[in-house]
């Protein structure tokens, strides 16, 4: 929450939450003026996280259903490479096999 308000935050820009399950951050994010793409592995993650009511929130969520260690997947059309101001892993990473995270 430092990193998003109050004195120390940062301005608002583009944020990629990796592992975002029901993408409450994702949403959190979106509420407070960021562009958000919420990536899962889970095909369901996107359809639980979409019921969370996108009309309220100033800037919609971008929902990705793709595997986060293939940047082609997460990023398919090259428009986060270098935009992106916010990475918000929340337990996602640490749990991908040590070999598969240099991708």
């Amino acid at each position: 929450m430092a990193a998003v308000e109050g004195p120390g935050a940062l301005p608002t820009g583009i944020a990629v939450d990796l592992g975002c399950g029901s993408s409450v951050q994702a949403r959190y994010l979106a509420a407070r003026g960021w562009a958000v793409t919420a990536v899962d592995s889970a095909p369901a993650a996107p359809a639980v996280a979409r019921g969370g009511g996108e009309q309220q929130r100033p800037r919609p969520v971008e929902w990705r259903v793709a595997e986060v260690t293939e940047h082609r997947q997460v990023d398919p059309h090259g428009r986060l490479a270098g935009t992106v101001t916010l990475l918000l892993d929340n337990g996602c990473l640490h749990g991908v096999p040590a070999a598969r995270r240099p991708r």
